[in-house]
C-alpha cells in the first residue's frame, strides 16, 4: 500500500506490485455499507505499481508510479503527468 487519503468525501487507497514481470497498481475505494461492514472496490487502474501518493492542494491525487505519473481528479478523470 501507498497511501490512504480523503479524496472530497470517497477514502481512496493506493496500492500495486512490481515485482518480476509484474507492474500493477490501482487505487480503491473504501466505503461503510448499510449493515456498518466495509466494502473495498477497484475505482482506477494506474499506469504501472505506485512508489508514493499525495493529495494536491487542488483537491486532485498525485501518484507517482512506475509507468508514468497521474493525477486523478475527485470525479475520476486521470490525466497522465509528464
Amino acid at each position: 500500500m501507498k497511501g490512504i487519503h480523503k479524496l472530497k468525501s470517497e477514502i481512496v487507497v493506493v496500492a500495486g506490485l512490481a515485482h518480476l514481470v509484474s507492474n500493477r497498481g490501482f487505487v480503491y475505494t473504501v466505503t461503510r455499507k448499510a449493515d456498518g461492514q466495509w466494502q473495498v472496490a477497484k475505482w482506477r487502474a494506474l499506469p504501472g505499481a505506485p512508489h508514493s501518493s499525495v493529495l494536491l492542494e487542488n483537491g486532485n491525487l498525485l501518484v507517482n508510479c512506475l509507468g508514468g505519473n497521474v493525477e486523478i481528479s475527485p470525479t475520476g478523470k486521470m490525466e497522465l503527468i509528464e
